[in-house]
C-alpha cells in the first residue's frame, strides 16, 4: 500500500480506506487507487484483512458497529410469541456475540414510525447491520435508506428489497417425507400444498412434489396431488377416502393440522399425517404425525455470517446480486422410522 501511495502522492492510509470502499474518500480517488493497484499487481493478504478487522474491533469506540434484529410485529414484544422468533433470534445474537458484535431487538413499525426516522435511531445506535426476520408491514422497509447498512433476511417472507438472505431449503422436505411414509408401510401416498405460497417458498413445493411423484411412478406406488391454501374437514375426508390415502403431506395449506384432527377419528389408525410448516407442539397435540424442523437458530447464525462478511468487505447497500444462503432442515416424527 506505501508503494501505491508512493506512485499517487498521498498517504497509506488513503490508499487502505480507498480499497475498502470508504465513504470518506472521493469517487475519483478511489479510481486512481484501484487503477494504480492493478497496474502494481497489488493483491491483499487475507489473513492481514482479517488481522486488522479484528484489532478495529478491539478498539471499539461509542461508534462501534452494532447489529440490530429489525422486527415489524403489532406490538414491541409481539416477536417474542412466536417460537420461531425467539430461535431466530437466539441463533444470532450467540453468533453476533462470537464474532465481538451486539444485537438488540428493533421495532421498526412503532406508532408514528416513519422511514426516516428509523434510519435515524438505527444510525444513533451505532447499528451498520441489519438482519430482517418475517416482515408483516413493508412499508418502512421499502423507503429505507438501504445504503447505510449492510443487511440480511431471514426466510422468505421479504422479497423487496431484493437482500441477501439465509433460509430453509425445502425442496428435500417432501421426498424425504415420502420416504419416511413409506418406511411406516403407508401404501397410498397424498399430498396437498398451497399454490398461494408457492412463489414466497420459492416453488418448494412444487419441486419437492414433483419429485416425490416421480419416484412413485418408478415404484408404481399410487400417488395424488390436491393444491388448495385451504380446505374444509369433511371435502378432505371425502379426498383421503375416494383415493384411499393412508399417508399424507402437507405444506402451507392453512389450518391442516386442525382440519386433520377434526376427522383423524374417521381415518384408518394407521394413517399418518407430515406437515411442512407445522410447528413442534401441534406434533406433541397429537395434530400432526411430524414435523419439518427448520433450524431457526442455524438460519439466525447464518445470517449474521452474511451480514458481517460485508461488513469486512465494507459492502452497503442493496446488493447488485442476491445470494441466498439455504439451510438444511429435519423431519422429527412421533412414530418408528429410520433417517433418510
Amino acid at each position: 500500500m506505501q508503494t501505491i501511495a508512493d506512485v499517487i502522492g498521498c498517504s497509506k492510509n488513503t490508499v487502505s480506506c480507498a480499497l475498502r470502499n470508504d465513504s470518506r474518500i472521493s469517487d475519483k480517488m478511489k479510481a486512481e487507487v484501484r487503477r494504480v493497484a492493478k497496474e502494481l499487481g497489488y493483491r491483499p493478504n487475507p489473513l492481514v484483512s482479517a488481522h486488522m478487522q479484528s484489532l478495529r474491533k478491539t478498539h471499539a469506540s461509542a461508534q462501534a458497529v452494532n447489529l440490530a434484529f429489525l422486527h415489524s410485529s403489532a406490538g414491541e414484544e409481539r416477536w417474542k410469541e412466536r417460537s420461531f422468533s425467539v430461535e431466530l433470534f437466539r441463533g444470532a445474537e450467540e453468533r453476533a456475540s462470537s464474532l465481538g458484535y451486539q444485537l438488540t431487538p428493533v421495532w421498526g413499525a412503532a406508532p408514528n414510525m416513519s422511514s426516516a426516522r428509523l434510519g435515524s435511531i438505527l444510525k444513533a445506535r451505532g447499528v451498520r447491520g441489519l438482519l430482517i426476520p418475517l416482515v408483516e408491514d413493508t412499508r418502512l422497509l421499502r423507503e429505507l435508506n438501504w445504503d447505510d447498512f449492510a443487511s440480511a433476511a431471514m426466510g422468505f417472507s421479504l422479497s423487496d428489497p431484493p437482500l441477501h438472505r439465509a433460509a430453509t431449503f425445502y425442496q428435500h422436505a417432501v421426498p424425504d417425507a415420502l420416504q419416511y411414509l413409506q418406511q411406516a408401510a403407508c401404501a397410498r401416498l397424498g399430498i396437498i400444498y398451497s399454490p398461494k405460497l408457492k412463489q414466497q417458498f420459492d416453488f418448494a413445493w412444487e419441486a419437492g412434489a414433483a419429485i416425490a411423484a416421480a419416484q412413485c411412478r418408478h415404484q408404481k406406488v399410487p400417488m395424488y396431488i390436491l393444491r388448495r391454501d385451504r380446505i374444509q374437514p369433511q371435502s378432505l375426508l371425502k379426498w383421503l377416502r375416494q383415493y384411499q390415502i393412508d399417508g399424507l403431506i402437507s405444506a402451507g395449506t392453512r389450518g391442516i393440522g386442525w382440519t386433520v384432527g377434526k376427522i383423524r377419528e374417521q381415518l384408518p389408525a394407521a394413517f399418518r399425517h407430515l406437515s411442512v410448516l407445522a410447528e413442534r407442539w401441534e406434533m406433541d397435540e397429537g395434530f400432526v404425525s411430524g414435523y419439518y424442523d427448520r433450524d431457526w437458530a442455524g438460519i439466525g447464525a447464518a445470517a449474521v455470517d452474511l451480514v458481517v462478511s460485508q461488513l469486512y468487505r465494507n459492502e452497503y447497500g442493496i446488493p447488485a446480486k442476491q445470494k441466498t444462503l439455504l439451510i438444511e432442515g429435519e423431519w422429527r416424527l412421533n412414530f418408528g422410522a429410520d433417517p433418510v
